[in-house]
This record gives structure tokens, sequence and C-alpha cells, in this order.
């Protein structure tokens, strides 16, 4: 029998978690929050007999060499669901923050010069960092970017709902992933042509096997979307891969690493060369992540098996 996809698991956040926690985050220290999540962690591991199953195999494929805890994902993800609410309140300092000698200045050059630009992210990391950095303007302090986040509204309600109670005018921002048509792209090209910002994640594949693009990662073939990247194509823009990692895996101050690198995949014209150009640019972005999984390897919050889909073939 056929394993889940990762978009038919519970969303097991609920609004008044998720504004509980944010209730916490206004009468308790941060660092004595963070040490609350260790055990709301740990929970999480004992209690998830299927999650701890995708995630030892995740490890094993990550790192062949040893045997590595596989509580720690659990814990480090607690403790970023902290990070998440402490990036919507706007309560984490720019300190916290080092760019890596990456892309960045390149970056930072296209967005100073009104050019618009499609970031890839993924779930290695908090990528709730990178819209924090950038909703505050930190990415370049001369303007505040527009940003327009594409994400799967069957698994985000409860988060939308959250952050219309926190601020109205965020949902605007918000692009259903599974109604992107003709009318999104036209929209989509007048916002990068205004400079503004296209946020999408790169490594959750679909439930239609069609619109995905199969890739080596960590030594075997798994499932990676197409669309992020043929989107990046069709906008006409090369993306920047986008990684916001923790610098200690349960570390108790948010300090992060941003590394930031651009597709060097050319354009192409043709429908045929797009969707092959496409493909390049996901295997491209499937070798960046696996690099970052090896040097951060419980940061990854996929908790389901990515590679079940390919294992079908």
């Amino acid at each position: 029998m056929a394993e889940k996809h990762w978009s038919d698991f519970e969303d097991k956040g609920s609004p008044w978690q998720m504004r509980l926690t944010m209730f916490f985050l206004k009468i308790i220290p941060v660092k004595i929050l963070r040490m609350m999540a260790v055990p709301v962690g740990y929970s999480y591991y004992l209690f998830a007999p299927v999650q701890r199953t995708f995630v030892r195999e995740y490890l094993r494929r990550v790192c062949p060499e040893k045997k590595l805890p596989v509580w720690k994902p659990f814990l480090a993800f607690a403790i970023t669901v902290i990070e998440k609410a402490q990036s919507w309140a706007g309560k984490i300092p720019v300190s916290c923050f080092r760019f890596c000698e990456d892309s960045i200045d390149e970056f930072t050059k296209d967005f100073r010069n009104g050019r618009g630009a499609v970031l890839v992210c993924s779930h290695l990391g908090n990528m709730e960092m990178v819209r924090a950095l950038a909703s505050a303007g930190k990415l370049d302090r001369t303007r505040l970017p527009k940003i327009i986040a594409i994400v799967d509204f069957a698994v985000t309600s409860n988060f939308n709902e959250m952050m219309q109670k926190i601020n109205g005018d965020f949902v605007l921002n918000l692009i259903n992933a599974d109604e992107i048509g003709p009318d999104t792209v036209i929209r989509l090209q007048e916002h990068i042509a205004d400079g503004g910002l296209v946020v999408i994640a790169g490594d959750r594949s679909t439930k239609k096997s069609s619109d995905n693009v199969h890739a080596e990662f960590l030594g075997k073939k798994a499932e990676f979307p197409l669309g992020p990247f043929l989107l990046s194509v069709l906008l006409d823009r090369n993306p920047y891969f986008i990684f916001a990692l923790r610098e200690k895996d349960l570390g108790l101050d948010a300090f992060y690493d941003i590394h930031v690198h651009k597709s060097e995949i050319a354009s192409a014209s043709t429908r045929k060369q797009r969707h092959e150009q496409a493909g390049k640019i996901a295997m491209e972005f499937a070798a960046l992540l696996e690099k970052y999984c090896k040097e951060y390897p419980f940061q990854w919050y996929n908790f389901y098996d990515f590679w079940e889909k390919c294992d079908e073939l």
C-alpha cells in the first residue's frame, strides 16, 4: 500500500495553538520559551512513530557512515516554531543573520536596481526567516520589497487564519499554488517587472506525477515539483535559491546563516526548451539542497517519505 502524499498528512497546528505561541512570546523570555519547546518536540518524537520512520530513513541517507539521533530533528523543529513566531512578530534583529559569500552581492544589486526576482526556498532550515528578513527590508535597506508567496492553501489554512488576525493585509500577499494559471503568470510578470519578489518552496512535490521531475537526491531519485522552476523560466528570471540555516541546531539564540545562490542555467525560448530548462534548474536546486542537508542534517523538516513516489516506478 502506497504511503500518503505529504499534503495528505493532517496539519497538526491549529489557530489557537499558534496564537498561544504568540501570547507566550509576549510574556515569556525567548530563551525560556525555547527551553520549553524541547519537551514539546520530544513529545512529538515519542508519539509520531510514522514520522520517526521517515526521519530515520532520511538520516540514514544523509549520513550513512554513522547513526544519527532520530530525536534531534523533532527538537530542532520545535525551536523553529518559536522562531517562526518571532519572525512574524518582528522580534528577530538583523544582527542574528549572517550572509555567506554566495550570490548575495548580485541579488542585492538586482534588488537595488529594481529588478524583481524569484526566490526558491525549502523546508531545510527556516524559510520564514527569509520572508521575515525581506519583509523588514533587511535584504536592502533602501526600500521595502513587495513580496508574493506561493503556498498550498490546503495545508496552510491555519497559518493563513492566524496571520489575518495578526496582519489583515497578509493574505493579499499569498497565491494558492493550485490556482496558478495564465492570469496568475501575467500578474506575477507585472509584479516582477515592478521590482517585486516571488517566494516559493522547491522541495514539495505535487500529487500529479506529470507535474514533477525526478532528480538525484541523497543517493536516490526523488520527486521535485516542476512548477517553481518552470515559473521562473516563464517569468524570464534565473531564480535565486535561498537557505536560512540555524548555526546551532538546538541553540538558545536565533543565529542564522543565509545562503543565496543564483541559478546558472541558460534561458530558453521554445516550449520544449523551457521544460528542459526547468528540469535542469530543479536538478541544480536538488544538488544544493543535498549539500546543505549534509551540513545541517537535523534541520530537515520534511517529515514524510521523500523517496516513496520514485520507489513505485
